[in-house]
């Protein structure tokens, strides 16, 4: 969503579209948001899914590494930039693989952005 910061307390979100999951959150404001869907792999780590708010389409999946307070992982969303989702208490960095998808087309990309998170798998 390309720098703009939404925040999952700020605003109602709207009606849930078909193809968003239950548990898929809502992160937005007044111009928008995304629903974003994070289940915990192992760890640290965090497989989650982003879709866009009103039409539900799927905008990226992949893993996540949480940097802050081990002993507190809690999935209190805050913002979503477009890369990293803003935690309550710290936040989730993109690591691994990462599906992109524009319509009916994707690509896939690794990233690296932490040092402690794996690098594969």
């Amino acid at each position: 969503m390309g720098g703009t910061f939404f925040s999952q307390t700020s605003y109602s979100p709207p009606d849930r579209p078909a193809g968003v999951p239950e548990d898929a959150v809502w992160v937005g404001g007044p111009d928008g948001g995304d629903w974003i869907q994070c289940k915990k792999k192992r760890d640290r780590l965090f497989e989650c899914q982003i879709f866009s708010d009103v039409k539900g389409f799927k905008i990226s999946r992949g893993n996540y590494y949480f940097d802050g307070n081990f002993e507190n992982i809690d999935l209190n969303y805050r913002f979503h930039d477009g890369q990293i989702i803003q935690l309550k208490e710290g936040k989730l960095v993109p690591v691994g693989k990462h599906v992109h998808y524009h319509g009916s087309n994707q690509n896939e990309s690794w990233v690296v952005n932490h040092p402690d998170a794996p690098t594969k798998k």
